[in-house]
């Protein structure tokens, strides 16, 4: 089936939306898995080839709806407070120096 302009740009809509909702970019797994998607990755996989050609065509086509997925992502991944590091170890003393090793064998004999 060829799929319009129009019924992409629709598509399209529906799929910033439901990004806006959920905070953000899935991954085409993880957007499968959810199970209440608005339109199936199969479609999408017709409709634009794969994932990333989606995520383009939503920057072109739709691109003030695009703009506040990426803001919505960037308040869920908001940077964590660093935790306080652990204090190192102290290093153990090193093993003093061994004194020559005699040889085996004695000259002069």
């Amino acid at each position: 089936m060829i799929y319009s302009k129009a019924k992409k740009r629709k598509l399209l809509v529906k799929l910033a939306y439901y990004f806006l909702e959920n905070g953000g970019w899935a991954g085409s797994k993880e957007y499968s898995d959810t199970g209440k998607q608005p339109v199936s990755v199969k479609t999408i996989r017709t409709v634009f080839g794969n994932w990333g050609r989606m995520q383009s065509a939503l920057a072109k086509y739709v691109p003030d709806l695009y703009k506040e997925i990426l803001l919505a992502e960037e308040a869920v991944k908001a940077p964590k407070p660093k935790a306080t590091p652990k204090p190192k170890a102290t290093p153990k003393p090193k093993a003093s120096a061994k004194p020559a090793a005699k040889p085996a064998v004695k000259k002069g004999k």
